[in-house]
């Protein structure tokens, strides 16, 4: 989506004897006219498409100083568990953490996985603490932020 939102296209593939240089920003997202009458040119492959828009993107997120949605949807996931667990009021949304759900079925080797399963094995694998002692670490707000960035970089 990003790579349709800053405009790139797929360059023409070089011919023989033709390099294009790196810097070059051909972007071909739709035949010319006068390409019509030559019949259909070649364009580079996918993957090398795909690499290159994806480097441009990046570059621009981080021109722009965004953050990549995923990283920050760790951030708030993780920021948001810590401010669940320490509550002691019984609301849902701290009832929701230890709900396990009875019966139903999934496909052999998919098995349920709770909203909290990620926060537990990180915990488990970068602390001294087990998956279900997490709740007991982020009671410690200075921790529990210091774990922050490793959880937004971990992945499982």
């Amino acid at each position: 989506m990003l790579r349709w939102m800053i405009g790139m296209g797929r360059r023409q593939a070089s011919t023989e004897g033709e390099e294009s240089e790196e810097g070059e920003e051909q972007q071909e997202m739709e035949p010319q006219e006068e390409d019509m009458d030559q019949g259909p040119s070649e364009i580079e492959d996918w993957v090398s498409y795909i690499k290159r828009a994806t480097g441009v993107a990046e570059d621009c997120l981080k021109n722009a100083r965004l953050e990549d949605w995923v990283q920050g949807q760790r951030r708030r996931k993780w920021r948001w568990a810590g401010h669940v667990a320490r509550r002691w009021d019984e609301r849902w949304s701290h009832k929701v953490l230890s709900f396990s759900a009875a019966g139903g079925n999934r496909r052999v080797g998919h098995p349920v996985t709770r909203w909290r399963d990620s926060i537990g094995s990180f915990v488990s694998a970068n602390t001294t603490y087990t998956s279900a002692q997490w709740l007991t670490l982020a009671q410690d707000r200075d921790k529990w932020h210091n774990l922050e960035d490793a959880f937004v970089q971990w992945s499982a």
